[in-house]
C-alpha cells in the first residue's frame, strides 16, 4: 500500500484522537503518585522518612548500640520508635546496661523483647500483624526497628516467599508514613550480607556497618550505603555507651590509616611553628612537588587539620 501525504495525515489524526481514550481504561484506579509529597531527610545523608533500610554487620560489631543510639537521637527530634528485639536475651540487655536506657526512653520508645514471651516467634508475628492492621491510623514521625531479620523470617533469609511477606509489611508501614530499620548479619566469612541480592533489591537502602574504633566508653562506626537509591552518602558516628549520645564523625578522619595519622601529625607539628607554603611542606617531608599522593592528602584534609589560602600564587597552610 502506498501512502500519499494526505493519507499519512489522516492516519496521524486518527491516532492522535485515540489518545484521549485509554485502551487500559478497565484498569484505571484513583491512585495519586503525588499523595506523599516530598520525602524529607530525618538524618541528612543517612535516614529518610518513609524508607525501608537495612543495616548489616558481623556479630559483635555493636549494631544494637547503634540502633539504641538512633532511637534516642530520634526521640530528641520528636519521633516515636518501636524496637522489636528478638536478638538480645534479657540477661544480655541487663549486662550491657540497655535496661536503663530502655527505661529512660520509655516515653518515646516502645521496647518489646521476645525473650519475655512464652512462644516468641508466634507472639512476635502477632505483634507484626497488629502493626500492619493499625497502619491506617498513620505512622508519620514513627520509626520501626527489627532486631534481627533472621528471626522474623523464621531463619529463611534466602526464602523469597518469606522475604516478600515481610517486605510487603514494611511497605505498608512506609505507605502509612513510617520509617523502617532492619538489623541483619553477615555471612560466616563476614564479607557479604545474609539474604543476598534478592533481599537488597527489595529495600530502599542497605548499609554496611563497620566498627572503626572503641575508646573510653565510645564506639565508633562507619556506615557505607550499598545501593545509593536515595540521596545518601558514607557516614560515620560515635556512640557514647553511657548516654547513648550519637555524634557525627568526619568520615575522612574516622577512616584514617595509621600511616595517614602519622603523616598528619608531622604536618601539624610543622605548622604549629609557623605558616608554610605547599612547597615548604613538601621539602620538609622530603617529598617531590609532583607527588600526587601527597598533594591529594594535603587537599583531602584542608579545612580539617589545616587551612589553605592563596598568597601571590602560592598555597599557604595554617594549622587549625
Amino acid at each position: 500500500m502506498i501512502f500519499t501525504q494526505n493519507t499519512t495525515s489522516r492516519v496521524y489524526l486518527r491516532m492522535r484522537k485515540r489518545k484521549d481514550v485509554s485502551r487500559f481504561e478497565f484498569l484505571q484506579s484513583e491512585q495519586d503518585i503525588n499523595v506523599f509529597g516530598k520525602r524529607e531527610a530525618i538524618i541528612e545523608g543517612f535516614l529518610l522518612e518513609r524508607s525501608i533500610n537495612m543495616i548489616f554487620a558481623k556479630a559483635g560489631t555493636g549494631k544494637t548500640w547503634l540502633c539504641f543510639a538512633l532511637a534516642k537521637f530520634l526521640a530528641d527530634m520528636g519521633y516515636d520508635s518501636l524496637y522489636l528485639d528478638s536478638d538480645n536475651g534479657i540477661d544480655v540487655i541487663k549486662e550491657r546496661g540497655f535496661d536503663k536506657h530502655i527505661e529512660e526512653l520509655s516515653a518515646k520508645m516502645t521496647y518489646i523483647n521476645g525473650d519475655l514471651m512464652d512462644d516468641s516467634f508466634k507472639e512476635m508475628m502477632e505483634v507484626c500483624e497488629k502493626i500492619e492492621k493499625n497502619a491506617e491510623r498513620g505512622y508519620e514521625k514513627a520509626v520501626f526497628i527489627y532486631d534481627s531479620l533472621q528471626f522474623f523470617l523464621g531463619g529463611g533469609v534466602y526464602d523469597e516467599a518469606k522475604i516478600n511477606r515481610f517486605v510487603t509489611s514494611w511497605k505498608k508501614i512506609r505507605k502509612a508514613g513510617g520509617t523502617v530499620i532492619v538489623i541483619n548479619h553477615t555471612t560466616k566469612k563476614g564479607d557479604a550480607m545474609k539474604g543476598g541480592g534478592s533481599l537488597i533489591n527489595a529495600l530502599d537502602e542497605v548499609w554496611r556497618v563497620d566498627k572503626i574504633g572503641e575508646q573510653s566508653g565510645h564506639l565508633h562506626f562507619n556506615l557505607t550505603p550499598e545501593k545509593y537509591r536515595m540521596p545518601v552518602h558514607e557516614i560515620s558516628y560515635s556512640v557514647n555507651t553511657k548516654t547513648l549520645m550519637l555524634t557525627p564523625l568526619d568520615t575522612d578522619i574516622a577512616l584514617m590509616s595509621e600511616s595517614e595519622k602519622e603523616l598528619s601529625e608531622k604536618i601539624k607539628e610543622l605548622l604549629s611553628e609557623k605558616e608554610l607554603s605547599q612547597g615548604e611542606i613538601l621539602k620538609a617531608l622530603e617529598k617531590s612537588k609532583s607527588d600526587k599522593t601527597m598533594l591529594n592528602f594535603l587537599e583531602k584534609f584542608d579545612g580539617k587539620f589545616w587551612q589553605v589560602t592563596k598568597k601571590a600564587n602560592k598555597k599557604i597552610y595554617n594549622i587549625l
